[in-house]
């Protein structure tokens, strides 16, 4: 799961095995050796035991990775309140590569992305901060977790971003995978009216499907009690929504749809409900993402009888026929381009 943050708290490496003080602070000091007076860079001066709340921290924003726990006590609690720890993620706007970015003496690079983690700082302890005891806190704590879907843009004032993602991303992505941004991913598309279904279904995957292991009860009823915290929808909305990002694991064998080559698409690596060979894959969320991008994408107009509709449902038929009517008209409603359910409007 990812989130934004904005607010402060510092860089850890993870802890060396052989480490008897834990993880240490990501920072380069310059230590001056009293007997030799060799100068060399360290980062032993503070231990993760001191406590985040007694440092001095900067501020730090991006997107982060949340751990499977503490997406687990979200998805139960719907709350941020219980995150301490943020894990490094690779996104257009990663936090760890904004940090190498802005903070020079980071002693991070691309190589920790899988062996580094940061740490919210929530208060300051007024009785040792810095190793002492101070009577006016140095600065305000207002800090800002918001959950995010994979793709989704947002403002960040700072500079050079650019160079330093697409040098990251570049080296993360492989032959098979595109760093595109989807059509059908973009809010602003005029197919798209706020709270439509589709986009729904995707965070609905990304939030509470992904890393889920449970049972299909278990799964299903997430992803409702998720969808019940959106007043927005009617219950019908929640069972069609509901029953189009659940993982295929959850259905019966007959209503899975089989992977088609022919009209797979390529994929970013931010895409991954769109990945068959994910273990929570939903084949009826890569199918009516299909027949969006092969009927909708273009924003055509209605045809002389029926509506646009009508488009997506003659794709899904033939296409894969092995589809109920129902099935069918579940998904061309999940992608009509308005959000209520009903005849869409040509664009």
């Amino acid at each position: 799961m990812l989130v934004k943050f904005h607010g402060r708290g510092d860089w850890f490496l993870n802890a060396d095995p052989n480490d008897k003080y834990g993880p240490r602070l990501a920072h380069n000091f310059c230590y001056r050796d009293p007997e030799t007076g060799d100068i060399e860079s360290t980062n032993e001066f503070f231990r993760i035991y001191d406590g985040i709340d007694q440092k001095l921290c900067s501020e730090f924003i991006g997107v982060f990775k949340l751990s499977k726990k503490d997406t687990a006590i979200y998805l139960d609690s719907n709350s941020f309140d219980h995150v301490e720890k943020l894990l490094p993620c690779v996104h257009e706007y990663s936090g760890l590569f904004i940090a190498m970015e802005e903070n020079g003496y980071l002693c991070l690079s691309e190589n920790d992305l899988d062996n580094c983690f940061f740490l919210i700082q929530k208060e300051v302890d007024m009785s040792c901060f810095e190793h002492k005891k101070i009577s006016t806190a140095p600065y305000a704590i207002n800090n800002t977790l918001k959950f995010i879907v994979d793709s989704e843009r947002f403002d960040i004032n700072i500079t050079n971003v650019s160079n330093i993602i697409n040098s990251q991303t570049s080296e993360a992505t492989s032959s098979e995978i595109s760093t595109h941004t989807p059509a059908y991913l973009d809010k602003a598309n005029p197919l798209f009216k706020e709270n439509n279904e589709l986009h729904i279904a995707i965070d609905a995957w990304n939030t509470v499907v992904e890393q889920e292991s449970g049972d299909k009860i278990t799964i299903r009823k997430k992803i409702i009690n998720w969808l019940s915290n959106n007043k927005n929808l009617t219950d019908e909305q929640i069972k069609r929504i509901a029953s189009v990002a659940n993982p295929d694991r959850a259905r019966k064998p007959e209503c899975k749809l089989a992977f088609n080559q022919n009209i797979a698409l390529k994929i970013s690596e931010f895409e991954k409900y769109l990945d068959h060979r994910h273990m929570n894959h939903s084949s009826w969320l890569r199918a009516a993402i299909e027949a969006w991008i092969y009927t909708l994408s273009d924003t055509p107009e209605s045809p002389k009888t029926g509506s646009l509709k009508s488009l997506p449902i003659k794709w899904l038929n033939d296409n894969y026929p092995t589809i109920s009517k129902s099935n069918i008209e579940r998904l061309a409603v999940l992608i009509n381009p308005d959000s209520n359910g009903g005849p869409p409007k040509s664009i």
